[in-house]
């Protein structure tokens, strides 16, 4: 019972945190322009997407004071717009995140990212998504969705 309610719990936190398909939430505060030789952009979201989700988030040298992956996913949603930068990241999440502590990491670099400053139009799909992953995985059900 004391699983179910945590379940319950980190649903009722995924929904809240990206939004519902009629969020009018305002739009993130403007930061100043990040210019591309101020951080990494490659030629496709789909690869600095590889480049911004695989490292670590608790890595001891992540971010270190540098701000390139925060910067660079900055640019990255300037750039290709939030919608096509969710598909990319979400792809990513479905295809490279087979563990608990993937689909952990995958969430603490999203919210890192400013994936929550955005809202979606469906978030349903994203959210159980993780969830489901994350509860397979994590109570070791014998196989994984």
């Amino acid at each position: 019972m004391k699983n179910f309610i945590i379940l319950l719990l980190c649903c009722g936190v995924l929904v809240s945190m990206v939004g519902c398909g009629d969020n009018t939430a305002p739009p993130p505060t403007e930061s100043p322009p990040i210019t591309e030789s101020e951080t990494i952009i490659t030629e496709t979201p789909i690869e600095t997407t590889r480049y911004l989700f695989d490292c670590k988030y608790d890595a001891p040298d992540f971010d270190d004071d540098t701000y390139e992956h925060s910067d660079a996913a900055k640019a990255l949603i300037a750039e290709y717009g939030w919608q096509e930068v969710f598909e990319c990241w979400f792809t990513y999440l479905k295809e490279n995140c087979p563990t608990a502590e993937d689909v952990i990491n995958f969430a603490n670099l999203f919210f890192y990212y400013g994936g929550i400053e955005y809202s979606l139009r469906d978030p349903y799909p994203f959210v159980s998504y993780s969830i489901k992953k994350w509860v397979y995985t994590y109570f070791d059900r014998g196989y994984s969705p």
